[in-house]
This record gives C-alpha cells, structure tokens and sequence, in this order.
C-alpha cells in the first residue's frame, strides 16, 4: 500500500499563529516569546481586524485578548466558530481575569483554552504547542479522510 505524502504545511513548521490584543505592548511581548523559526506570527489590534485576517488566509492557531474595546474576546469567539465556521481552530484567550464565571462564559463562547496574565513564557508556549499539534493531527486525519483511495 502506497503512503499518502501530507502537504509540508500538515507536518512541518512553521506554525501560523494570530495574535489579537488592542494593547501594542502585549502583542509585543507575544510576538517576543514566539520568536524562532517554528512559528509565523500575525497580528490583529481588533476583532474586526482578527476577522479579516482569518478571513483571508488560515491560521493553526488564535491568542486572543477577552478584554477588548469594541468587540470583546467572546464575541471574536462566536463569530470565529459561527460566521466564519471555524470550529476545529485552537482559540487560546489570554486574559488578566481569573473568575471562573468569565472564564467559563469563554470557554462557551468558543474558547479552547486561556492563559492567565501573568502567565510564564513557557506555559504559554506549551499551550500554544498543545493546541497547533492537536490541530495538525486533526488536519492530517481529515486530509487522509478525504482523499482518493488509489
């Protein structure tokens, strides 16, 4: 039986990570933590800037800020897995409120994990790493799945 060769994006780096604060500073400090070769980073200053940029191109991964102006990190949530049908996309909030009714109204709006401010650089990149290789299993899974048997 032949191997089925995945398109190198499936299995390898870099991963496609958007950032979304409306806080320079944060996106900064991300962008800075991500620094290496294994990730492409993207940035957004809003939900609506995040959406476009979903909208356009595909992303393994989303770090979303919950406290925004606008457009808040939950609503970014439901329009990522309604609108856009994304519902197979890591979401990661990154937010500075522990309540666990906040956190729980994320996690209902679509969230797949969040990140406590301050968090440790490398809680965050384990999360990050969890959520894109969880995802790129998934993509592999449905590639193979919707191939042509040869």
């Amino acid at each position: 039986m032949e191997q089925q060769v995945l398109p190198s994006y499936l299995n390898g780096y870099p991963y496609h990570v958007l950032i979304v604060d409306d806080d320079p500073l944060h996106r900064a400090l991300e962008r800075e933590i991500l620094d290496s070769p294994k990730y492409a980073v993207c940035e957004a200053s809003s939900g609506r800037q995040a959406l476009d940029a979903l909208r356009a191109r595909s992303f393994d991964v989303v770090l979303l800020d919950k406290r925004m102006p606008g457009m808040d990190g939950d609503e970014v949530c439901r329009r990522i897995r309604g609108e856009l049908g994304l519902g197979m996309l890591p979401i990661l909030m990154v937010t500075g409120n522990g309540d666990i009714d906040s956190l729980t109204l994320s996690l209902s709006a679509g969230a797949s994990d969040f990140v406590r401010k301050p968090y440790d650089p490398n809680e965050l990149l384990a999360r990050l790493d969890a959520a894109v290789s969880h995802k790129r299993l998934t993509d592999q899974l449905d590639s193979a799945d919707h191939s042509p048997l040869p």
